[in-house]
């Protein structure tokens, strides 16, 4: 789903409960870090990003891009890299 950051800009988030809540209206911050010069403090990003960072993803916000929907299955760091490795072999 697309959000409005609180400068405006537009995200690309994935929906979670958080994310459903701020597209349906302002869910303001109870306390203000002052992160951001031109916030319109109609939620807190950077809260709301760090609580995604520590596996919250009721209360967290989680960007994504485009392909998002594309993605059939999460694979590890390893994984990605041995795949990588096999595709580059092959290719030679």
């Amino acid at each position: 789903m697309v959000i409005h950051s609180p400068v405006g800009l537009p995200g690309r988030a994935v929906r979670t409960p958080f994310s459903a809540r701020v597209m349906e209206g302002p869910v303001p911050p109870k306390v203000c870090d002052a992160c951001l010069k031109a916030c319109k403090h109609n939620f807190c990003i950077i809260r709301a990003l760090m609580r995604a960072q520590q596996g919250d993803v009721e209360t967290g916000l989680v960007f994504t891009g485009e392909y998002m929907p594309r993605i059939k299955k999460i694979l590890s760091v390893h994984e990605i890299f041995s795949q990588l490795k096999r595709e580059a072999a092959a290719a030679q």
